[in-house]
């Protein structure tokens, strides 16, 4: 058999040609991702409401979907117009007009049903309580409630927002020194905010559907407060 000695320098070649070679312009430090934090901060301020809406409904059934719909828009319109002669000042719209078809126990088709629903709204709240309190010896009373109007809820929106950012730097500073950072970098962040509304209380309203044959039925007319609330949620990242 026939063998072969490596010599010590041939075995020190190979090995040097198998190994991989580095250059110094190749070597990159591996990314460390920076530390994320996500957090959220909120601002509510409470405002009396400057806005009084009163829904009310009309509705007439029959086996005459043509006479039922007459019927039905007249008493929505004549509601109107008494709104407007009375009080021209106020918002009175018709907000919907519904055809439902009525069935028997045997699941046939005797009849439609028609409901239109009516809004009164405006900021005057004794005279929302008067127009409401005379429709409402017509027509059915739905709901009642007390809101901010779209200009007054934007006032208050700008001014907490203000607060709102300061509020929120605040604590992503807070929680970054609680974790040994030096101080946080917003990324992101989402602003939210709620449509303030104050309904008045079931009890209440009950009352003031409760219509006497001879009398108008006394409307409530002073509001409590609102909240208004704006709400960031955002990410920061923790700077050493």
């Amino acid at each position: 058999m026939l063998r072969t000695r490596l010599t010590p320098l041939f075995l020190a070649s190979a090995l040097l040609a198998a190994s991989p070679v580095f250059a110094g312009s190749d070597l990159v430090a591996p990314r460390v991702e920076p530390a994320t934090l996500s957090l959220s901060a909120q601002v509510r301020e409470s405002v009396a409401p400057d806005l009084m809406r009163v829904h009310f409904a009309v509705e007439r059934s029959g086996k005459d979907l043509g006479a039922a719909n007459r019927q039905v828009l007249q008493l929505a319109n004549e509601a109107l117009a008494s709104v407007k002669a009375s009080a021209p000042s106020l918002e009175a719209t018709i907000q919907q007009v519904m055809t439902i078809p009525v069935y028997n126990d045997q699941g046939r088709p005797q009849g439609w049903r028609v409901r239109a629903e009516l809004a009164v709204q405006g900021p005057e709240f004794d005279k929302v309580s008067v127009v409401a309190g005379k429709l409402s010896t017509k027509l059915e009373m739905v709901s009642l409630d007390f809101a901010l109007s779209a200009a007054a809820r934007k006032d208050v929106q700008v001014r907490l927002r203000s607060q709102l950012g300061s509020e929120f730097l605040t604590k992503a500073t807070a929680t970054a020194r609680a974790l040994g950072y030096r101080t946080a970098e917003v990324r992101t962040v989402h602003l939210q905010e709620d449509e303030g509304e104050l309904r008045v209380p079931p009890m209440q309203r009950g009352m003031a559907m409760a219509a006497v044959a001879d009398a108008m039925p006394e409307m409530p007319s002073q509001a409590g407060k609102t909240e208004v609330v704006v709400r960031m949620n955002g990410s920061v990242e923790l700077v050493r």
